[in-house]
């Protein structure tokens, strides 16, 4: 050991004979330390877990600050909508619609109307066999063009060669929506499709037309 060493340990009365080991400082316990860190990790990761509360008031606005009638039927578009974007086959419906009631997307008397409604659409003649199970399904799934477009389709289902493009308007029809359809057949033709159905579905009053 150092001479200067040694004067410092005889100063602070910890010097000892034959001994070679100090330890200085205050010992600090570094699993205690880690673990604390990884609370921390957990606590961030739960805070961001609850963004639903927030999608929640933005559906259901025209409730809180009593906006006209039109806006409340946006908001309960924008939520039959969301529904729709978790549904891949008829067995799952329930169990969406279940979960969506209890973490509060839907009030009582949204979740009746939101029920039927979802109902009418999953088991429509001419939709009832794309909620079969039997398609691979892609809800709202980005493609990217050959222009390099980003397109965003609200349900893709493939199976082999084939595909079929289901989107859903709340509003009223109109003439871009067979434009916007159309691209999304353009993307999935470039991809190598041979087959594409395009499908506009209207959801009120229910209605479903081929493009």
């Amino acid at each position: 050991l150092s001479t200067n060493f040694i004067d410092f340990i005889n100063q602070s009365e910890q010097w000892k004979e034959g001994n070679s080991e100090y330890v200085l400082g205050e010992e600090i316990n570094i699993t205690k330390e880690k673990e604390a860190f990884n609370d921390g990790l957990f606590l961030q990761k739960s805070v961001f877990n609850h963004w639903k509360p927030r999608v929640q008031i933005s559906l259901q606005a025209d409730e809180t600050w009593n906006t006209d009638g039109n806006s409340s039927k946006k908001n309960y578009g924008k939520l039959l909508h969301f529904a729709l974007s978790k549904i891949e086959s008829l067995s799952g419906v329930e169990k969406v619609l279940q979960q969506l009631k209890s973490e509060g997307f839907a009030s009582a008397n949204e979740f009746d109307k939101l029920n039927q409604d979802v109902l009418l659409i999953v088991h429509h003649e001419k939709l009832k066999t794309y909620f079969s199970g039997e398609y691979k399904v892609k809800n709202e799934a980005e493609i990217i063009s050959e222009n390099g477009n980003i397109l965003r389709p609200d349900r893709v289902l493939i199976k082999g060669n084939s595909a079929v493009i289901i989107d859903y308007k709340t509003g009223l029809m109109n003439d871009s929506h067979k434009k916007q359809i159309t691209e999304y057949y353009d993307a999935l033709t470039e991809m190598g499709m041979e087959s594409v159905t395009k499908l506009l579905v209207y959801t009120e009053p229910l209605k479903v037309l081929m493009v």
